[in-house]
């Protein structure tokens, strides 16, 4: 076909402007870019490579942080299940000076109270954890199979003097003497005193610091039993002229506090008496009573002695008789003669579902609770009738409470007064928190109190 000119001329007008509008959208295009700030890769897939490297370290980074936590918490409940089964309570070893506490428990954490029934289901009888009696319902335990052992009755012949004559030898080896359990505080007491047997100047600021094994200052142990002693001390004490003794009271910290509680009470004019079994423990404790008990208490005599064996004592002697803990047997049974962490095993027994562990558990507590039958038997018997015996942070059996060092409960003791002939008007038993550590024996220890019959 023929185009004339005219035609050719609207083509090439139109082809000029297309190519004019494509320059002109370009231009635009790469403006509007450069404006936004907008940066277009030369290769986009290296920008594609660069997220996913990105995203693959956040992915990395993840994972670590989360294997170490898992690694931290299985560490964490590692030690926890080692301490538990294996290891001895911290801030409870007994300061085993026949009567110091415990250095405490030393970590302040132990909480892990575990009862009977929660996780062990024992069956014995003897880890009964009668919480609920009272001294209305003690007289109602049964005397059926209480048959009285001659060798831990208190009958004992009684003396023929009021005057207490101390021991010119030094005891025997206790039962509780035993795998180096003395070995770290004779050490200590050792500090406490010059070469010639005189207190040391570490002694004076006494008072601000923990003592017998506690983390806990004097001067708050003493403001948590104030309480405690004004309601069971002072009523027996108030009359003026009476006598007190502490069995086993190691450097006498304890004793102090107790005394100085009772005198801020108004009583006056009594006259202090005492045993420990550790022979620098006596010193100390002779020479801290003399210097630092109320100015209206008198001196008596401080010996050393078994807390078991009293003879030196008259019967029927004491207004009040108390004891500031019972160290139990670690090994009551002796099974492990050579085992510094025996109770470790004795805990292993209580977890076990083998019936001979179990066994020997059961035998095991029946010799813990002879133990403390033959230490009150000689409390009571030097009480005068009336008197008040008083034994304070008692533990609870070791298949009960694994996080201490073994005890009896408190069905213990109005059984005892029938099985060991004691002098104790039943009704008169009572029982109470253990109030010098509160935070850390809560549930944990008690204090018993009882009234000697007459």
């Amino acid at each position: 076909h023929m185009i004339d000119e005219e035609q050719v001329g609207l083509v090439a007008a139109a082809d000029g402007a297309e190519r004019s509008l494509r320059r002109s959208t370009s231009s635009s295009f790469t403006q509007a870019l450069q404006t936004q700030a907008v940066t277009v890769p030369r290769n986009p897939w290296a920008a594609i490579r660069a997220t996913q490297r990105q995203k693959r370290r956040r992915k990395f980074c993840l994972f670590f942080v989360a294997t170490v936590v898992v690694v931290a918490v299985a560490a964490f409940l590692v030690i926890e299940m080692v301490d538990e089964a294996e290891e001895v309570p911290e801030d409870t070893q007994p300061v085993t000076h026949n009567h110091r506490p415990s250095n405490g428990i030393t970590a302040e954490d132990m909480h892990d109270e575990h009862k009977r029934g929660e996780d062990d289901d024992l069956a014995f009888d003897t880890f009964d954890d009668d919480d609920n009696i009272t001294s209305n319902s003690a007289n109602k335990v049964s005397s059926e199979n209480s048959e009285s052992e001659d060798e831990y009755s208190s009958t004992t012949q009684e003396a023929s003097s009021d005057r207490i004559i101390c021991p010119l030898e030094a005891p025997p080896p206790s039962d509780n003497d035993k795998q180096g359990n003395f070995d770290e505080y004779i050490e200590a007491d050792k500090t406490k005193l010059t070469p010639t047997g005189a207190l040391a100047e570490n002694t004076e600021d006494f008072r601000n610091e923990g003592y017998d094994g506690y983390g806990t200052p004097f001067n708050v142990a003493k403001a948590n039993i104030y309480d405690y002693v004004t309601e069971y001390f002072v009523p027996a004490l108030q009359n003026g002229g009476g006598s007190i003794y502490e069995s086993a009271c190691g450097t006498a910290a304890n004793y102090l506090m107790t005394l100085e509680i009772i005198a801020a009470s108004g009583v006056k004019d009594v006259t202090v008496y005492g045993s420990e079994y550790v022979a620098d423990s006596v010193l100390i404790a002779r020479q801290m009573i003399a210097a630092h008990m109320p100015e209206s208490f008198h001196m008596g005599s401080i010996c050393q002695a078994d807390s078991t064996n009293l003879g030196h004592v008259p019967s029927n002697s004491m207004d009040v008789v108390f004891t500031g803990y019972i160290d139990p047997l670690l090994d009551p049974l002796d099974l492990d003669p050579e085992e510094v962490n025996s109770i470790a095993r004795a805990i292993a027994r209580c977890k076990s579902t083998d019936e001979e562990d179990r066994a020997i558990a059961e035998k095991e507590q029946k010799a813990q609770e002879k133990w403390f039958a033959r230490w009150v038997t000689e409390m009571v018997r030097i009480t005068k009738p009336g008197g008040i015996v008083i034994i304070e942070d008692v533990a609870k059996p070791i298949c009960q409470i694994r996080k201490d060092w073994g005890g009896v409960s408190n069905s213990f003791w109005p059984r005892a007064v029938a099985d060991y002939g004691w002098d104790i008007d039943v009704d008169s038993i009572s029982f109470d928190p253990a109030p010098r550590k509160p935070d850390k024996y809560k549930g944990r220890r008690y204090n018993v109190a009882m009234r000697k019959l007459g």
